[in-house]
């Protein structure tokens, strides 16, 4: 038996207030689908996109052909300073002269070392002038001499010829009479005793003309001995005067050098800029120290002055745990030192050559040692990387200003690519990797044992 009726049991079922209902408002929505389309693009960055691997170095700014520090090779004054920063200069134009003289004490009183010395070289030339017109003097009159002498020789040799032809006669004329003489004999006309006087006098003509021509002969050997005479006193002059001309030689050598201690005159070696010009005239410079640099222009290696400006390239110092993966070829991005990229901007080059070996912290540029150190963390060589500029000038305030050699430079290097996965994932793929070494090792000792 029911204690109530069906209807209250409905009523008492039925809600009066209605039934719940949630309301989901459309801001949730449009969350929930970013937060989505967030986890989807995340996945898809970490599946498909990449990372470049960069190197952070520091450099400076270079002239592509190179730069030449002018040095002073002894310590003086500056006396003449004809040239400017800045300027372009020739071949063999001048770029300053040096006062090198130095001061000496002698005989109690002081003077010019250089001065001095020229005054002794000086008087030696004199004395060798003097030697030499002494030289001449006597070879002349040596000359004269055995002009002389060769003179009368050759009178005596003529007259000695003179009465050899006239002996020479005689000779014969002797010669015929005896003929005749003999003939008479024969035939009974004259005696025996007359035929012998006249080979006597035969005899005796014959030994004068040998008398005669051993004279002629002595005649010409001392001819012919006073003419070599005359001839080696010639040479004997010239090298006499050779030996005066090289000692006058040395002496203008000597005083060459001596002016040269007594000023220096520097030239430049090819055409190029005149940059690093700290100098004043009256400005005492030691031996070694830099007086300027000169920064060859593009054609400076024909003598020409074709470009205003030098073209320069970029060098790049990296210590070998960055040197591994730089090749030639890779982008550089460059922020200059002297103009800040926040508001100029980033600058673009590329690797034209890394070097084969590192370079020394001493051989590295003086201005940069220190940075390039402390970079490294350690005093370890570094690899020197020449990188091409894609433009030789900034844009500054609306004008185009051109790049100076000696700017220091930030660079970052491109380098590999890799998938975000691989990056994230790196210190698993290492650890397998040291996983795998292990197994190695493992293995060669099993092997081993």
């Amino acid at each position: 038996m029911k204690l109530f009726r069906d209807e209250v049991h409905a009523a008492q079922a039925a809600q009066w207030l209605g039934s719940v209902r949630l309301h989901r408002p459309l801001s949730f929505s449009l969350v929930t689908a970013c937060a989505l389309g967030l986890a989807l693009a995340l996945v898809a960055f970490a599946a498909w996109g990449e990372v470049t691997r960069k190197a952070r170095l520091s450099g400076l700014l270079v002239p592509s052909q190179g730069s030449l520090n002018i040095t002073a090779q002894q310590s003086g004054v500056l006396m003449e300073l004809p040239i400017l920063e800045g300027q372009t200069v020739k071949a063999g134009e001048v770029l300053l002269v040096l006062h090198t003289e130095r001061q000496s004490l002698l005989n109690g009183a002081m003077g010019d070392t250089t001065e001095r010395a020229a005054l002794q070289i000086e008087a030696r030339k004199q004395s060798l002038s003097t030697e030499r017109s002494l030289r001449e003097l006597q070879t002349r009159q040596r000359e004269q001499v055995l002009t002389d002498r060769i003179r009368t020789l050759q009178a005596e040799a003529r007259q000695a010829d003179e009465e050899r032809s006239l002996q020479q006669r005689r000779v014969q004329l002797a010669r015929t009479t005896l003929q005749r003489n003999e003939q008479l004999a024969k035939e009974g006309f004259v005696s025996v005793a007359q035929v012998q006087a006249k080979q006597e006098e035969l005899i005796d003509a014959d030994g004068r003309l040998q008398g005669l021509e051993r004279a002629r002969l002595a005649l010409q050997h001392d001819l012919q001995a006073l003419r070599g005479e005359r001839t080696a006193l010639d040479a004997q002059l010239r090298t006499d005067l050779n030996q005066i001309e090289r000692n006058r030689s040395s002496l203008d050598q000597e005083a060459s050098e001596n002016a040269a201690r007594k000023s220096t005159i520097i030239t430049a070696p090819y055409a190029g800029t005149v940059t690093a010009l700290n100098l004043k005239v009256g400005q005492s410079v030691s031996v070694g120290q830099t007086l300027a640099t000169l920064v060859p222009l593009a054609d400076a290696a024909h003598g020409a002055l074709q470009a205003p400006q030098p073209r320069l390239q970029a060098h790049l110092f990296a210590p070998s745990r960055t040197a591994g993966f730089v090749r030639p070829g890779l982008t550089v991005y460059l922020r200059y030192a002297a103009y800040p990229y926040q508001k100029f901007g980033l600058y673009t080059g590329h690797i034209t050559a890394v070097s084969a070996t590192p370079f020394a912290p001493s051989e590295l540029p003086p201005n940069l040692a220190q940075q390039l150190i402390a970079q490294a963390g350690s005093n370890e060589a570094l690899y020197r990387i020449n990188v091409q500029l894609d433009q030789q000038d900034i844009q500054a305030y609306g004008e185009t200003l051109p790049l100076k050699a000696g700017l220091t430079l930030d660079a970052d290097v491109l380098q590999e690519r890799r998938k975000v996965w691989e990056w994230v994932l790196e210190p698993v793929l290492a650890a397998r990797q040291q996983v795998k070494v292990l197994n190695a090792d493992l293995g060669g000792k099993r092997e081993g044992v």
